[in-house]
């Protein structure tokens, strides 16, 4: 593990592991917000950007860091990449149910990890691949049990698998960046502003609802904007400049265990028993694929007040 993550707390767990494991909580309680909202997802995902921007903003001033020009364009490549990723995850949320849109997403370690070795210095072995094969077929039981269980769908699957490949490489861009020296305050108001920008025209040429948020819908999108977005996002993007890449995708596995279990309490939505079964296969072959990364040190890196240029 890399420099900074030798602090801990009194547990003796490193901090930025704590860090990640309660940003993982913060994004699981996503998926239940945007479901209590009836807007289309560009909407919904539209104004939580921009609802997120001053936050974001202010808590970089808080922190100390400047955003800079060169700030803003290093942030584009994945603020463009997030405003893509949380108009189809959204959209999967409400076209699918939430157990099969998490556990779609839940497959982000396995992409990980297929480019983590040359982007990275990460090993990729025979075993490994064994592993992320077995979670596939678990995702597979999960989609085709789905078609009898309450809320899920081929099309919202598919947006799923949308939000699974933005939001990977997403995680990569924002790795690749946070190693190389840029303040992770300064970086999440980056992402928010540019990502907002993006999806502004977007939204105004395709969303036919822009009026419908109203009433309880705007507690749902600050809760958002602080819940996943500034807590969760702000304090995984701290992580990554401190843990090792697939270590913080194998945390990303109690996201949907959070949101099924919301969605089963919340909305009294309905598992297959193939499902269940499904989830399992998924979940152990995504933890077999990154627990045997764990013991590997990743580079060194090194946090500054301003970006290495």
């Amino acid at each position: 593990m890399s420099r900074g993550s030798g602090l801990s707390d009194r547990t003796g767990v490193p901090l930025p592991l704590l860090a990640a494991m309660l940003a993982v909580c913060c994004w699981g309680i996503g998926p239940l917000l945007v479901k209590a909202i009836s807007a289309s997802s560009t909407t919904i995902s539209l104004y939580r950007m921009w609802v997120a921007v001053p936050v974001a903003l202010l808590v970089c001033r808080l922190s100390g860091n400047k955003l800079t020009v060169e700030i803003l364009r290093r942030s584009l490549p994945a603020g463009a990449l997030f405003a893509f990723s949380i108009v189809c995850g959204f959209a999967s949320f409400q076209h699918t149910s939430v157990a099969n849109a998490t556990l779609i997403g839940a497959l982000t370690p396995v992409l990980v990890l297929l480019v983590a070795g040359r982007l990275f210095g990460e090993r990729v072995t025979r075993r490994d691949l064994s592993f992320a094969a077995l979670s596939m077929l678990g995702v597979l039981a999960v989609v085709l049990g789905a078609s009898k269980t309450a809320g899920a769908s081929f099309y919202g699957d598919m947006l799923a698998v949308a939000n699974l490949i933005g939001f990977t490489v997403y995680f990569l861009e924002v790795k690749r960046q946070r190693t190389r020296g840029i303040p992770s305050a300064a970086y999440l108001a980056g992402i928010m502003l540019t990502g907002a920008l993006v999806l502004t025209p977007y939204a105004l040429l395709t969303s036919h609802d822009l009026g419908a948020i109203g009433g309880t819908d705007w507690l749902w999108i600050i809760l958002m904007v602080l819940i996943p977005g500034t807590v969760g996002h702000g304090l995984m993007n701290w992580a990554q400049g401190q843990v090792d890449v697939t270590i913080l995708s194998l945390m990303t596995l109690a996201n949907p265990v959070i949101s099924t279990v919301g969605a089963w309490i919340v909305y009294d939505e309905s598992l297959a028993v193939v499902q269940v079964l499904g989830a399992m296969v998924v979940l152990v072959g995504l933890g077999g694929v990154v627990v045997g990364h764990q013991g590997m040190a990743p580079k060194e890196v090194v946090e500054v007040g301003e970006p290495a240029m």
